[in-house]
């Protein structure tokens, strides 16, 4: 009887062993920590020189999961794990770990695995080499190994999958834990050499004299660079005066090398150096130029400019009252006397602030400021001509403003209209002329379609339409901006005017705006570049910020620059003079910024000038922001549901496999009992 009851005992443990080995080929995600042997690597150990890895800056990709060769093939692989690892050239470190009580007594001849590089769109971009097999017969083990030496990954990677080596499901287990994953970068070498070259002085009075260039020399490379040759194609003595810190004449990537080279200058000069140096056989080359100017008998140069708004550009039905503002400004060189202003519909205009000195002459750094109201009653666009004289040479500049006035209809303002803005680039070319591209820039302000669009240029030939018609109905919608661009090749001062038309069912409509561009005839120029943020605001209007950037598009160093706004104060400046020395370099652009609260909409001027040797310079620039009625209800979206995370379905899952297992091992302990207990009664 007892044997039987052994039997019966043998039957119920291979029962419970197969309830355990169906259970067990289900993935679980646990993971169980032996205790670890004081004498053999613990998982612990393996993570602590992944770590190590990540203290000396390298990319470390740490894995979660272990790889288990004969299960499902999800087993096969851990992560995604997410990964930052730009496009480039790696060393590739692997490290692997596997322990367990009883693994002492058996050999897993396939304990090998590797990593996959993927792109932020999951498609795979490179593999690793595969990590050597693990040490058997013993119950912990490591391994770190460098698995590639120059692997290449050709397009960012945004994250790093580990693959077991091998799958065979009629095998061993052969798990291994996939620790870590370090790319090391490889930085190859970049030999470079760099030079800056200054002149002292940059300017010379009539005749000229003597000037000294200084030469900077840098490595921006990351390797060191031998033999190094500076030249002058203008100045022969170029000499050495220090920078070799350690007298090796190997010019390392920490020193800086400093060459000196002196020479008389009779006539305006730009010279180059050129600087060479060597890494093994490559040559590596920069070069840098240096301006001095020699001053010639100043050439008088008048000259005059104007700019036009009017306040405000549209009225209701029947018309209302207009403020016109004119701002006159000398961008010459001279001063300039009996200045007349002349609005072709309003007559002469007097009355004027920003005489400084009170002379009723109008000085190279003066603002001239006019104003006149006028009642409108009809759509309107008057021209403004100012003129000015020197000795007895006449000058004269014009620019014009458009009002519009509602021709009503049903108790809501109806008219049709039409509107350009005109904006060369650049607006001062250098001494000899050169290319100019006009922009036009055509709306449509009233509230009818415009077709049969058309532009008329009086200096500029071959405009062409660019883009704006959005719904491509060859009709100036509301709300459209219409682009053309007009090249011209000038070669001197040139002030012309664009005539726009569109028809309408409601008659047609024209409007009318000026450009010029100032060719000098000295070396001076100044120029102007305004932005507005945002350009266009809701019916309550806002903040707005203006942006300026002042160029020097002449050859000689600007001081004294200023720079004001019409419509906006303070201007505050930004950055820009690289040197420090408040003047306006060559290669320097100086960067201002002034914030206003617009509530209507609004076109303000820019004025920046400067002067050399008493000579002045001037430019001007504007910025419209437009303030409109938005119709329209906005639409917020409700919030999407939250959905759980795939971390949250695996823990849920792992903790009702461990109930069914606690609950078949408690049904088999019950049904033991209850056997045993029938057994005893049947003896």
């Amino acid at each position: 009887m007892r044997q039987k009851l052994l039997k019966r005992e043998i039957l119920i443990k291979k029962v419970l062993y197969c309830f355990l080995a169906i259970l067990t080929s289900f993935p679980l995600n646990l993971v169980i920590i032996p205790v670890t042997n004081a004498t053999n690597p613990s998982l612990d150990d393996a993570k602590a020189v992944c770590n190590n890895y990540v203290n000396q800056g390298k990319t470390v990709v740490m894995f979660s999961d272990r790889l288990i060769q004969n299960r499902q093939p999800s087993q096969l692989q851990a992560g995604p794990v997410v990964a930052n690892i730009p496009a480039g050239a790696y060393e590739v470190t692997l490290i692997s770990h596997d322990g367990y009580d009883t693994r002492d007594t058996i050999t897993q001849p396939e304990e090998q695995w590797y990593a996959t590089l993927l792109d932020s769109n999951d498609d795979e971009i490179v593999s690793t080499g595969v990590i050597s097999d693990l040490e058997d017969f013993v119950k912990y083990t490591m391994r770190e190994e460098v698995v590639n030496t120059d692997l290449a990954v050709l397009n960012d990677a945004t994250s790093v999958i580990a693959n077991h080596a091998n799958l065979d499901p009629n095998v061993s287990a052969n798990s291994v834990y996939p620790v870590c994953a370090i790319f090391n970068p490889i930085i190859p070498d970049n030999p470079a050499i760099a030079i800056t070259k200054t002149a002292n002085p940059t300017s010379l009075p009539v005749g000229g004299g003597n000037v000294v260039y200084t030469y900077v020399i840098t490595n921006p490379g990351n390797v060191p660079l031998s033999n190094i040759v500076l030249t002058d194609d203008k100045c022969s003595s170029v000499t050495y005066v220090s920078g070799d810190d350690n007298s090796n004449d190997i010019l390392e990537i920490t020193e800086i090398w400093t060459y000196t080279c002196g020479m008389n200058i009779t006539v305006d000069t730009t010279n180059i150096a050129t600087v060479e140096g060597e890494y093994n056989s490559q040559t590596v080359q920069a070069d840098d130029d240096a301006t001095v100017i020699v001053e010639t008998p100043s050439q008088d140069n008048p000259a005059i400019a104007i700019t036009k708004t009017a306040n405000p550009i549209s009225l209701p039905v029947g018309g209302g009252n207009v403020v016109y503002t004119y701002v006159v400004t000398n961008p010459g060189d001279v001063a300039l006397t009996d200045v007349k202003l002349n609005d072709d519909k309003l007559g002469a205009i007097t009355f004027y602030t920003g005489d400084d000195n009170s002379d009723d002459i109008l000085d190279t750094t003066e603002i001239w400021t006019y104003t006149q109201s006028a009642n409108i009653t009809a759509n309107t666009t008057n021209v403004a001509t100012v003129e000015g004289y020197h000795n007895t040479q006449k000058v004269e500049a014009t620019a014009n403003a458009s009002v519009s006035v509602s021709s009503g209809g049903g108790g809501v303002s109806y008219h049709p209209a039409i509107r350009i803005i005109k904006t060369p680039e650049p607006r001062t070319l250098p001494v000899g002329g050169g290319e100019v591209i006009y922009t036009y820039e055509v709306m449509n302000p009233g509230h009818y379609a415009l077709s049969n669009v058309t532009l008329v240029d009086d200096k500029c030939d071959g405009i062409e339409y660019k883009d704006g018609d959005k719904n491509t109905n060859d009709k100036l919608d509301r709300g459209e901006i219409w682009e053309y661009t007009c090249q011209a090749n000038l070669t001197e001062t040139i002030t012309n005017t664009v005539v726009v038309t569109g028809e309408s069912v409601r008659g047609n409509v024209t409007d009318t705006t000026k450009a010029t561009v100032t060719v000098p005839t000295v070396d001076l120029a100044i120029k102007l570049e305004k932005t507005a943020n945002p350009e266009s605001l809701s019916e309550k209007g806002g903040l707005v910020t203006y942006s300026y950037e002042v160029f020097n598009e002449g050859i000689k160093v600007i001081s004294d620059v200023t720079l004001v706004d019409d419509k906006c104060a303070p201007v505050i400046f930004v950055d820009g003079d690289i040197n420090g020395d408040n003047k306006l370099d060559l290669t320097e652009v100086w960067k201002y910024t002034c914030e206003a609260n617009i509530t209507k909409t609004t076109t303000n001027i820019g004025t920046a000038r400067g002067q050399v040797d008493g000579k002045y310079a001037t430019d001007t620039d504007d910025a419209i922001v437009r303030v409109e009625k938005v119709k329209g209800t906005a639409i917020i979206p409700k919030e999407m549901p939250k959905t759980g995370r795939g971390e949250d379905i695996v823990v849920n899952n792992n903790r009702q496999q461990i109930f069914l297992v606690i609950a078949i091992l408690a049904a088999v302990a019950i049904f033991r009992k209850a056997y045993r207990e029938r057994a005893l009664k049947e003896q």
